[in-house]
């Protein structure tokens, strides 16, 4: 995800699209808001294609992150798993080479 930039000094450490001061929220809510890939293009021409499309896998990486982090959480609260949440982030994490 070399488009995807996080740096503490840009946006506030939200992640950005190549440490360019547009963030991958802003990308997903011209999407979201119905605007073609296109027109985002147009609307902020200093953006490539393949920095949008990047925005989305990022969006839909963390999204999975997410929700292994709270089926993990709450297998850890109900006692069916020994290791901390923790632990098993960071060796799915590993695994998953990210």
């Amino acid at each position: 995800m070399e488009r995807i930039t996080v740096l503490p000094e840009v946006s506030s450490g939200m992640p950005t699209i190549r440490g360019m001061r547009i963030t991958v929220a802003e990308v997903l809510e011209m999407l979201g808001a119905g605007m073609s890939e296109a027109e985002v293009l147009t609307s902020l021409p200093y953006l490539e294609l393949d920095d949008i499309r990047a925005a989305v896998t990022f969006s839909e990486r963390e999204a999975k992150i997410a929700a292994m982090q709270q089926l993990i959480d709450e297998a850890y609260a109900s006692g069916f798993l020994e290791e901390s949440p923790e632990q098993i982030v960071e060796e799915a994490l590993r695994a998953v080479g990210a």
